[in-house]
């Protein structure tokens, strides 16, 4: 009995950790905007240096309203990771 009670307080730790280990670019929402933005060049933390930020130059135009060249993702699409990396920031403390 004691090994199936650690062995679940093990794995419900472990589910935890990944959960907040978890990236917005990871979160499902964003699957197909981070790759259709990163196929075109756009690249986290890139913004600043080139333009071609993620977060920034891309997802976050495409939410705005925005046409990104070489990105195929709607505004919806966009919306949507927004709004959950935004949650996800909540949940886990962090500021967007």
């Amino acid at each position: 009995m004691k090994t199936a009670s650690m062995s679940l307080l093990v794995l419900g730790l472990l589910a935890g950790a990944q959960a907040f280990a978890q990236k917005p670019a990871d979160l499902p929402a964003c699957t197909s905007i981070v790759k259709s933005c990163e196929a075109a060049g756009f690249e986290p933390g890139e913004h600043k240096a080139n333009g071609k930020g993620l977060w920034v130059d891309c997802v976050g135009a495409i939410a705005n309203g925005k046409t990104v060249a070489g990105v195929t993702a709607t505004q919806a699409e966009a919306k949507a990771c927004h709004d959950a990396a935004k949650a996800h920031h909540k949940e886990h403390g962090k500021k967007k």
